[in-house]
């Protein structure tokens, strides 16, 4: 177990290691042994609309529009107004892959994406499509990995993998 005092908001947590947000859940709900949750909206989000849970903010830097009512970390606290945390997800290939092949790949990609059947399946997950580059991609994922790396050593946090 890890404690986490954080330097923002003047908090001092306990972090509870569970294998996914699935175990965790029920001793959110129904033991009560866990006070606060970090979850993807997704999951969390049938007992938040059955009134099981509290979602108490996104992090996000906007609303989600599966869950307009719940504001973003930002808007719930001033002194966290750059925050904007959210699940993304990609796909990689070697450096050594050549160029035409990324360029085909991303041509395809852009096409699934841009299906409606896909859009929705998406926005019914809570997530939301977004195509780019595959320049912009490399950029956007070299941005959020300095972010992180930057939270991480002025928190002075450690992965403890035990």
């Amino acid at each position: 177990m890890t404690t986490f005092t954080g330097s923002k908001l003047k908090i001092t947590a306990l972090a509870l290691p569970f294998e996914g947000g699935l175990r965790v859940r029920p001793q959110l709900d129904l033991a009560g042994d866990v006070q606060v949750l970090f979850d993807n909206l997704f999951p969390s989000l049938p007992q938040v609309q059955d009134g099981k849970l509290n979602g108490l903010c996104v992090t996000t830097s906007e609303r989600s529009p599966s869950a307009p009512d719940i504001p973003t970390m930002r808007e719930s606290a001033p002194e966290l107004a750059k925050f904007d945390v959210s699940s993304w997800f990609g796909i990689f290939l070697p450096k050594s892959a050549p160029g035409p092949v990324v360029d085909a790949l991303n041509r395809e990609i852009k096409v699934f994406l841009e299906r409606e059947d896909i859009k929705k399946n998406i926005a019914a997950l809570g997530a939301r499509t977004d195509y780019g580059t595959p320049q912009q991609f490399s950029d956007f994922v070299a941005a959020e990995t300095e972010k992180f790396a930057a939270i991480i050593k002025q928190e002075g946090l450690q992965m403890d993998v035990n």
